[in-house]
């Protein structure tokens, strides 16, 4: 009896000994070593390459009983598959195959689809956005166990591998609200309205402009006009290119184009951007500190990017508005290897002549030749012939031949051409003037990334930028007065560089990189004048630059804490320009965040005003470069600190600011009336931005107001401050969006106090020696005299616009159609741009005595106004 029990206790060892060795456990174990253990467990023989799957690793149980299901289970995570031939298993990897990923992405607590979430492929420069409605669509080749993430700001990423997704089906991601919330650091992604993010790098805003137009019409279709919504931005003349961010000058703010600088970024004269929207894919806006990659500016930074993703569908758009026409397209060449896109505007002034063109050109030559001589053209005693065009080209192809390869090209061409020309018959005069400017820029950048922390970038840019001007006045009667202005501007800016980028943990990653940079400016002044001296200049100078820049960031929980530094070496000046910059920001709670930040800048190249204030004045700069050593170089210091709090769709953002700037000149961009000779200078600007912004379903508003002071120091002038050309003390913009379905609606009032202006005092009587027939003669002249400057305010500036868009497919929902109006200044307010003082001789009746002397002359103001009521009207289809 004890035997039998004896030998069933044997037996029951025995099972459990066979049941245990055909259930494995590992932990981590390599497949290499899990290949041998199930060797030795079983009649297997594994066959396989072992440098080839050192890299993989195993965790969990397997029952060898299950039989090739076990070996599934094992190889599931990684992209090798299996062979048996006979007790022989062979471990190998087969090619990739490709994988359509689509569906809906959802929030998991009420089913919402969340808009514009990143959906990306781990290791491989491969994504995509889901839509306004969530939907997402990803093609890829790729090994079974490639991992594609969905990433939304306040969800718990999402993760899955290409072989969990049934072939060609469409599937719902539902994802959660992150449990840490208050543990990351706060990202505004709807800043003022979908497409606008705040926050990320160095405090800047990122514009994603395909989601802006897609959701966000009838505000703006001009970029550098979308910009002037962000606190702290703005256009002392209404204009989209000539900004002032945070007391800036427009020649202190760098505008890129695909990391070219734009010298001339505008059309008509500035009016419009020379930057077709529909093209743009990202736009980042600096108006603090900035990474140390940008150079060679003080003031802000508008960095324009067209798209960088392979297009693997043949996209286009056509359009028209009463100022240009336009067309683009997106084609695909291989797919998801190679596309191009290309694009071009052109003015309609040519076809037909619109208000919009009208107003525009009214207000840009008011107070000019044009402007003065238009009632006598009017009256029959002058004829008269005009012309005006300009056109716009862009290009990029994009090449990606595999994930870690990608290289990119692109293509800039715009053209602006002035022509005046007039005849005054009775009294034989003559006017000439005809202007010309014209940018190019190229952008090529090669990206390897060696492996998913080590990103190498090469690059090479070129931006060249002319600018000619030729003006005469002549009177062909016995005074035979000619007076002659010609000037030419020339800049050729190339640079190539390298940088590496490296993602040392998950928290910290850092870049190091180098820029060669070389700038030619050529200019000439030449002016004949009959009563006074002319002038003649002719600069050609060159300037080459080595850029040594590095920076890092740190991401942790709460905290961004970004620091990096550029050291320039101008090798003409045989001087360094080190410019450190830091950025901080700290998320308190996850609805409130603290920001701050501090930088070094340097400029060597800025502008020098127009100096034809009686014949065109439409204010064509010149640009000169920083060249000899007694030249002062633009040099600025800047810092900012501010709060962010966003809870419940209310969203307040406060930041203060205090700029100095040194090495400013009196005959710069903001000439100071009444100044003729150089003097150098100081600018000190502090301010506050404030923003509070509200969203509903079907309705938004926000309010910007910015209370600055940007005061001018010339101890040559004044032993104290002044009030600086551009200083606007307040400046409000308060504007309302509706949406109803397939229309949308937007009323902008905007308010900010005049801007200071000089007023003179007295006229000013001096002599001069004149040489006629070889014998000297005393001419008496007369000239206003400024003895404050800038000692008045204009009129306050108000202005509001309406603005209505509708929005619906057409041709079996293929293709958009899309129809905008607006009307600038509804109230057709006369606002007051500048002015512009004048000496006037004193008309006396025949029966009494003329006046001599200076009491011939009394003082006369002209004021140049701003848009009067001007209505825009744009139509376009895309698909």
């Amino acid at each position: 009896m004890q035997l039998k029990y004896l030998l069933v206790l044997v037996g029951l060892v025995i099972l459990n000994y066979n049941l245990l060795a055909q259930n494995l456990t590992f932990e981590e174990e390599p497949l290499s070593k899990v290949f041998q253990k199930i060797e030795k467990q079983s009649n297997w023989t594994f066959n396989f390459d072992a440098k080839s799957v050192a890299n993989y690793t195993y965790t969990g149980k397997l029952n060898l009983e299950e039989g090739t299901d076990c070996l599934t289970q094992l190889l599931y995570e990684t992209p090798y598959e299996f062979e048996i031939e006979k007790e022989t298993v062979l471990i190998v990897l087969p090619p990739p195959k490709k994988y359509q990923i689509k569906g809906y992405l959802q929030s998991a607590s009420d089913n919402s689809p969340l808009p514009y979430a990143n959906i990306y492929a781990e290791g491989q420069r491969l994504g995509t956005q889901s839509d306004e409605n969530g939907y997402f669509e990803l093609e890829i080749e790729a090994h079974k166990n490639q991992v594609i993430h969905f990433r939304y700001l306040g969800y718990k990423d999402q993760s899955f591998m290409v072989q969990e997704w049934g072939a060609g089906t469409s599937q719902n991601v539902q994802m959660t609200l992150s449990e840490n919330l208050l543990d990351i650091n706060l990202v505004i992604t709807d800043y003022l309205m979908r497409g606008i993010v705040e926050g990320e790098d160095y405090g800047s805003i990122h514009l994603d402009y395909k989601t802006l137009s897609k959701n966000n019409r009838n505000l703006e279709d001009d970029i550098l006009k979308m910009v002037q919504h962000l606190p702290g931005i703005t256009s002392v003349d209404e204009s989209a290119t000539r900004l002032n961010i945070r007391g800036s000058s427009p020649d202190q703010n760098l505008i890129l184009w695909e990391n070219a600088t734009l010298y001339g970024p505008g059309h008509l004269f500035g009016m419009i951007s020379a930057i077709n929207p529909y093209v743009v894919n990202k736009v980042k806006v600096h108006k603090a500190a900035y990474n140390p990659q940008y150079g060679s500016t003080i003031g802000g930074i508008v960095d324009i990017n067209l798209d960088d993703e392979v297009s693997n569908t043949f996209k286009g758009g056509i359009g028209v508005n009463t100022i240009q026409a336009h067309t683009y397209l997106n084609v695909p060449i291989v797919k998801n290897k190679l596309s191009l896109l290309v694009s071009g505007r052109n003015s309609i002034n040519r076809v037909t002549s619109t208000p919009t063109q009208t107003n525009y050109l009214d207000r840009i030559f008011q107070t000019a030749r044009i402007d003065t001589e238009s009632g006598e053209i009017e009256e029959g005693e002058r004829s008269a012939d005009s012309n005006h065009n300009f056109y716009d080209l862009n290009a990029k192809l994009i090449f990606k031949p595999n994930p870690n390869i990608f290289i990119k090209s692109a293509f800039l061409k715009t053209h602006n051409y002035f022509l005046y020309n007039s005849i005054l018959q009775s009294e034989d005069i003559e006017t000439f003037d005809e202007i010309s400017f014209d940018s190019y820029a190229f952008s090529s950048e090669a990206n390897f990334r060696w492996n998913p922390s080590n990103n190498l970038k090469l690059h090479y840019v070129l931006s060249s930028y002319k600018n000619e001007h030729d003006s005469s006045y002549d009177e062909t009667d016995e005074l035979g007065i000619n007076e002659y202005l010609y000037t030419y501007n020339d800049i050729k800016d190339q640079q190539i560089g390298v940088n590496n980028e490296w993602q040392l943990n998950k928290e910290l990653s850092a870049n190091l990189g180098y820029v060669y940079e070389q700038k030619e400016v050529n200019s000439i002044i030449d002016e004949t004048l009959l009563y006074g001296e002319g002038f003649n200049d002719n600069d050609q100078n060159t300037g080459h630059f080595h850029n040594l820049t590095t920076s890092a960031t740190w991401n942790k929980e709460k905290f961004i804490v970004q620091a990096g530094l550029r050291n320039t070496y101008y090798n003409e000046l045989g001087k360094w320009f080190l410019a450190p910059r830091m950025s901080l920001q700290y998320s308190f709670l996850k609805d409130l965040k603290f920001k701050f930040s501090a930088g070094s800048y340097y400029q060597f190249i800025s502008q020098y005003a127009d100096i034809d204030d009686q014949g065109l004045n439409a204010g064509n700069n010149v640009w000169e470069l920083s060249f000899e050593e007694g030249d002062e170089v633009l040099n600025s210091k800047k810092i900012a600190a501010g709060l962010v709090f966003k809870k419940n769709n209310w969203l307040i953002d406060v930041e203060a600011y205090i700029h100095q700037n040194e090495g400013l000149s009196s005959l710069a961009n903001t000439r100071l009336v009444g100044v003729d000779n150089e003097i150098e200078g100081e600018a000190s600007v502090q301010g506050i931005d404030f923003l509070i912004n509200k969203n509903w379903t079907h309705y938004k508003f926000w309010v910007n107001y910015t209370l600055s002071q940007n005061l001018f120091y010339f101890e040559d002038l004044e032993e104290e401050g002044f009030p600086a050309s551009n200083d606007h003390r307040h400046n409000l913009s308060i504007v309302n969006k509706f949406v109803w379905g397939k229309w949308q609606a937007a009323i902008t009032y905007q308010f900010r106090n005049g801007l200071p202006f000089s007023q003179p005092t007295s006229i000013v009587e001096y002599t001069a020696i004149e040489y006629e027939d070889g014998e000297e003669e005393e001419e008496t002249y007369y000239t206003l005299d400024y003895s404050e400057i800038n000692n008045n305010l204009l009129g306050n500036y108000a202005r509001l616009d309406l603005g209505i868009s509708y929005k619906t497919p057409i041709f079996k929902n293929k293709i958009n159609l899309e129809c905008d109006f607006s009307l600038l200044n509804v109230l057709n307010r006369e606002n007051i741009e500048s002015k512009h003082f004048f000496l006037n001789e004193i008309e006396s009746e025949e029966e009494e005595e003329e006046e001599e002397g200076i009491e011939q002359f009394q003082i006369t103001g002209l004021d140049k106004l701003l848009l009067r009521r001007t209505p825009k009207l744009s139509i376009r289809w895309y698909w």
